[in-house]
């Protein structure tokens, strides 16, 4: 595998946990005003009880974690690389 994937998958994950909070945070807020009666174009949408998304947050906060990680390691081998050769 090289380093450049790697480092992609790496960024990807991230990107795709960040994502995934994003949605799950505005699941939250469209079913809060969808609660006090307030009206929003996608409030209609939302049928996830609160706590159901608060799981899927920390799911993706252990994929950003995980993700973190491998861009982590990737930036080791690549230091550790550049020493070899230097």
């Amino acid at each position: 595998m090289e380093i450049n994937s790697a480092f992609s998958f790496g960024v990807s994950g991230f990107n795709q946990a960040a994502q995934k909070i994003t949605r799950s945070s505005e699941r939250i807020a469209e079913g809060t005003i969808k609660g006090t009666g307030m009206t929003s174009a996608t409030a209609n949408q939302s049928s996830a009880p609160i706590s159901g998304e608060i799981i899927n947050m920390k799911i993706a906060l252990g994929q950003a974690k995980a993700s973190s990680q491998v861009i982590l390691t990737v930036d080791d081998m690549l230091g550790s690389l550049i020493n070899i050769t230097v």
